[in-house]
């Protein structure tokens, strides 16, 4: 007579699964920004939670957002290119060396906001018209919204910044600051700039009021002068092993909801932030606010126009990627 055991049989199907049984993988999807920010809640979380349900189990996307796999933001590219990581969030200026072309987004008065700016930036890439993203696998092009000028001090006008230190983030930032007057201190991630601000390392920041509320810059920082001088490059890449070993219908539905549509959502989702953390500080009484008219913006525009030059000479093809921005960013201010 024949003896069944079935727990020893359940066992064993579980230590030895049937041929051809692979586990469908997990990608991991680190970011540096807090995880209760509008990068980590308003945006990544509702994306992957589409794309998870359209991969149907083929893979699933998993967010480990505020650092958990790496604290440092100028380590998230090569996290991903280690392979560390499967997928990650990544600031550009962070590692100029890679991108040499992305800082043309440091320039000021190029784009108005985050939905011209990140649709842009998705655009050059596909146009191959920015070097370095070659190295992934690009999923989507963000740009943060245009940063102005936040001071611990009174600053009631750009006079007031001459000899003030100010964070700026990349080469041409610290060119921007230094031809109104400031001193640029480079070398600070957004994530160490409250911190800096409070010990006096610098009197100022570039940075944008969705970095203000994420980073609490604006527990220190509490004058502003508002003018877009200038926008920070980031993006999503995903390591190019993890994506290729992805059955061919799992690439399809990344590349679905990645690209264009991804980088639009970003931008309309960092505007309306934008908009309620500005119009939320504005209320605040310890808070002081310039918002320069027509005609001083067009004065500081000219003051500034020789770091757009000097962007065009030092980088090889320059002028004809300024002319390419100008054109791809007129496109989306009409709605193509």
């Amino acid at each position: 007579m024949k003896k069944y055991f079935p727990a020893l049989s359940l066992c064993a199907a579980l230590l030895y699964p049937a041929a051809g049984f692979s586990q469908a993988p997990e990608l991991k999807f680190s970011t540096f920004p807090p995880p209760a920010g509008a990068l980590n809640r308003d945006l990544l979380t509702p994306w992957i939670k589409q794309v998870n349900t359209a991969l149907g189990g083929m893979a699933t996307i998993r967010l480990y957002p505020g650092g958990t796999l790496g604290r440092d933001p100028v380590q998230q590219f090569k996290l991903v290119r280690d392979r560390v990581v499967d997928i990650a969030y990544v600031v550009m200026d962070y590692t100029p060396g890679d991108f040499p072309d992305s800082n043309i987004f440091e320039l000021p008065f190029l784009t108005e906001n985050s939905l011209e700016g990140s649709v842009a930036h998705w655009r050059m890439v596909e146009r191959g018209l920015l070097r370095g993203y070659d190295k992934g696998k690009f999923l989507a092009g963000f740009m943060i919204p245009p940063q102005s000028l936040h001071t611990t001090g009174k600053l009631p006008n750009l006079q007031a910044l001459k000899g003030q230190k100010v964070r700026a983030a990349g080469v041409y930032q610290a060119a921007t600051v230094e031809t109104l007057g400031g001193t640029p201190v480079t070398g600070i991630t957004v994530a160490g700039a409250a911190e800096a601000l409070s010990r006096g390392v610098v009197q100022g920041v570039l940075s944008d009021w969705n970095g203000m509320v994420a980073f609490r810059i604006g527990d220190a920082a509490k004058n502003h002068y508002e003018l877009p001088l200038g926008a920070a490059a980031a993006g999503v890449f995903m390591n190019t092993d993890s994506y290729n070993a992805l059955p061919p219908k799992a690439r399809a539905v990344i590349d679905k909801y990645a690209g264009e549509p991804l980088s639009r959502q970003h931008g309309i989702e960092f505007d309306r932030q934008y908009k309620e953390n500005l119009d939320k500080t504005r209320t605040q009484s310890e808070h002081t606010f310039v918002f320069p008219n027509s005609a001083e913006r067009d004065e500081v525009k000219r003051r500034l126009q020789p770091v757009i030059e000097r962007w065009a000479k030092e980088n090889p093809e320059g002028r004809k990627r300024l002319e390419a921005l100008a054109t791809i960013v007129g496109d989306i201010r009409k709605g193509r």
